[in-house]
């Protein structure tokens, strides 16, 4: 059994059951996504431990990012804290996926993530897309081949300049608490096929229990 490190992190030798098999972004990856999760494959079904923690780290070693297994908060642009609960690193079988905070990784930089005794693993982030005017239609995959990976980064850059935009998805499976404020017109449109779009779901635990309030509790908020 390894002890992952992440970027400089410490998570327990407890964490993870088996031996990592696959990383995402790949080893020595040079257009890797900044928006998207961090995930490993190992050989076995996952469980995590709820003290688990990763810290990311920049080339540097200066930490970016300090993620919990329990009582995250995830902030969006406009500011707003939502409750998340402890689905910033879940594991699905034998898959460990980590999602770092909104905005803590950045275009065209290089984070390490290192498994202890094994090796680096290294990895820098693609440019930024352009910014978006008007009328653009704003493309989301969750390969990183589209201008973002994440739907939350998407709507983030719908609402950097006001006017109407259709975020385009890709088929996947998309796991994510969406927040939106400003004063752009959204069009969601998923993959063409029929009305709801073939293969593309939007997905986010939230309840009561994680946050109180009406704002913070749903899974889409949407405000013009």
């Amino acid at each position: 059994m390894k002890k992952l490190i992440l970027a400089a992190l410490a998570l327990s030798a407890s964490v993870f059951a088996a031996s990592a098999v696959t990383l995402s972004p790949a080893n020595g990856a040079k257009d890797a996504p900044y928006d998207g999760q961090l995930v490993v494959t190992f050989d076995a079904a996952q469980k995590i431990a709820a003290d688990a923690k990763v810290i990311i780290s920049d080339e540097a070693g200066n930490t970016v990012d300090t993620i919990l297994a329990a009582d995250e908060v995830q902030t969006f642009s406009d500011g707003a804290k939502v409750n998340v609960g402890s689905q910033l690193i879940r594991a699905e079988a034998n898959k460990v996926c980590i999602t770092p905070h909104n905005g803590s990784l950045k275009p065209g930089s290089t984070y390490s993530v290192n498994f202890d005794g094994a090796g680096e693993w290294k990895f820098t982030t693609k440019a930024a897309p352009t910014a978006f005017s008007d009328g653009a239609t704003i493309k989301v995959n969750l390969d990183g081949s589209a201008d973002f990976t994440s739907i939350q980064a998407a709507l983030d850059a719908a609402a950097a300049t006001p006017g109407t935009y259709t975020i385009s998805l890709a088929a996947g499976h998309y796991y994510e608490l969406l927040h939106y404020t400003g004063s752009s017109n959204i069009i969601l449109q998923g993959p063409k096929g029929n009305n709801r779009g073939d293969n593309c779901v939007i997905e986010y635990i939230n309840c009561n229990d994680l946050n109180a309030g009406q704002k913070e509790r749903v899974s889409f908020y949407f405000k013009g």
